[in-house]
């Protein structure tokens, strides 16, 4: 995927989608984020252009405005991800190798974190069946059983921070 590409999509994501007459905005990059560093400079640049946002644990950030600040909001949200936009190996599709490399972490690593705290896994499926339905939706998500049993925010940001969905 392009940057081109991934920015079509955010300005779909958070502009076109709700304000499809909306003018896009052009936007130099001022420098491209990894994607530890991404929730808070969106955040920081949303704030910086009057916006009440932050960051919340699990690594996204949040933001809010008043029905008449909507659109203004959208745009603002777009131009903060154009002006910071992940650096291009955070948006990549993941390969083969990798999404096999994923399904090794959650069966061996995750799915063991998570009993251990007492949460329940669904089984998994065959590693090759993991691959072939990545990104589908028949993709096995062992936390979307987990979130279930979840009795708020703040007991999922602990879990997800002691059993990351992502290895390092």
């Amino acid at each position: 995927m392009s940057e081109q590409e991934y920015l079509d999509a955010q300005w779909g994501i958070y502009v076109s989608s709700r304000f499809p007459d909306a003018i896009r905005p052009e936007v130099e990059p001022v420098r491209r984020v990894t994607r530890t560093e991404f929730p808070e400079t969106v955040a920081q640049c949303l704030r910086e252009a009057g916006f009440d946002a932050g960051t919340d644990p699990d690594g996204s950030f949040w933001f809010s405005s008043t029905r008449e600040q909507e659109e203004a909001l959208a745009l603002a949200i777009y131009e903060c991800i154009a002006t910071y936009p992940l650096a291009p190996e955070y948006y990549q599709p993941f390969t083969e190798a990798q999404i096999g490399d994923h399904y090794d972490y959650l069966v061996n690593v995750a799915v063991p974190c998570l009993a251990g705290l007492g949460y329940e896994a669904s089984a998994p499926p065959t590693r090759d069946r993991y691959i072939e339905t990545y990104n589908t939706s028949d993709m096995w998500n062992v936390y979307a059983a987990v979130a279930a049993n979840v009795a708020d925010i703040n007991e999922w940001y602990d879990l997800v921070a002691q059993c990351p969905e992502f290895p390092p």
